[in-house]
């Protein structure tokens, strides 16, 4: 609470952080609470299952989901 971050980011407001994850829990987790989401290290089939998991758990939540938050 009492920590400065410095130097400021510039864009305003500041974008949503990544989170890197494989498993269910984890995309879960990002996509609830309206984090972007990188994956890497597995088959274009997984991701394509890790992608269509995030996307239906972050609108289910009301949250973001489109391209933009999804990355490998």
């Amino acid at each position: 609470e009492d920590t400065a971050l410095w130097p400021r980011p510039l864009e305003r407001p500041v974008r949503a952080p990544w989170i890197s994850g494989l498993s269910p829990e984890t995309i879960a987790y990002a996509a609830q609470n309206g984090f972007r989401l990188s994956s890497a290290f597995t088959t274009s089939e997984a991701l394509r299952d890790i992608f269509i998991s995030y996307r239906r758990a972050a609108a289910a939540a009301g949250k973001p989901s489109g391209p933009e938050n999804t990355m490998v």
